[in-house]
């Protein structure tokens, strides 16, 4: 049986593995079955990190159905941690495909990582079709992964069944952000709580289901607002919180992350 030792991560409750063995080595199958809140390691996805040089990093990612996945925020602060651990270096590089991404370790004890995103598509307004929301307006953007982002009331954002809801979305938004309603999209509702502070809950794609937290879409939410007030905000995930600000046109993401978990797995 194939046998691997691991690390898990946390990063405001989005969950990451952190494999000995190349995840790309692995069946897509393989991968899913590690990632399984039953059958496995209970994860939202894998990361892998390769130096490429001085305080450069090649970072790799596989969603919780074990296929490729588009950039994920979460999971480039907790590369950067392991570059620190690796290499001690607290500014680096993230190179993704074709994109590369600013980061700063912030702290060590705990451990307070940032990343800088920058936008793919500006936030667009549309039109929706389900009658059964309170709202029928949308925001799409792109901010390494694609976003439709809905405003709810806040007394009504924790009682949403947000899987239904994205499951009647996706087909009709995902074509509005060049994807297909097979590839998905990430679906979020947020609201406001307070003096520049928001809720949100994100259904992400590849896990397909809510996660405890999604670095994209914080970022993906602060290009809306940031359209109106250009000030830093803070969003309250239900795994933590996060800060995104704006500077060098880079949309910085900010947060805690903790290991939680290492050990040595096998799978048949």
């Amino acid at each position: 049986m194939p046998k691997t030792s691991f690390r898990k991560f946390s990063a405001t409750g989005n969950t990451f593995l952190v494999l000995e063995t190349d995840p790309e080595t692995l069946s897509s199958e393989a991968r899913r079955k590690l990632c399984h809140p039953v059958e496995g390691l209970s994860a939202d996805g894998l990361l892998a990190l390769t130096p490429l040089g001085g305080a450069a990093f090649a970072m790799r990612y596989w969603n919780a159905d074990g296929q490729a996945g588009s950039f994920c925020g979460n999971g480039a602060r907790v590369a950067t941690w392991l570059a620190y651990e690796a290499t001690g270096h607290k500014e680096l590089w993230l190179h993704f495909g074709e994109n590369r991404y600013p980061a700063r370790l912030i702290s060590e004890a705990p451990p307070v990582a940032e990343v800088g995103l920058q936008v793919h598509q500006p936030p667009c307004k549309v039109t929706l079709q389900v009658p059964t929301l309170a709202t029928q307006e949308a925001w799409l953007a792109d901010t390494g992964s694609p976003h439709a982002l809905l405003p709810v009331a806040a007394d009504r954002l924790e009682s949403l069944d947000i899987a239904a809801y994205a499951h009647q979305l996706i087909p009709q938004l995902a074509p509005l952000l060049k994807q297909s309603p097979q590839k998905g999209i990430n679906v979020s509702f947020f609201a406001p709580i307070g003096e520049k502070t928001w809720a949100i809950r994100t259904y992400e794609r590849g896990v397909w289901a809510e996660t405890l937290s999604c670095g994209t879409a914080s970022v993906a939410l602060a290009t809306i607002l940031h359209r109106k007030d250009p000030e830093p905000i803070e969003i309250q995930a239900r795994g933590g919180k996060l800060k995104v600000k704006a500077a060098d046109t880079f949309f910085w993401l900010t947060g805690p992350l903790q290991e939680v978990l290492r050990g040595t797995v096998e799978w048949t």
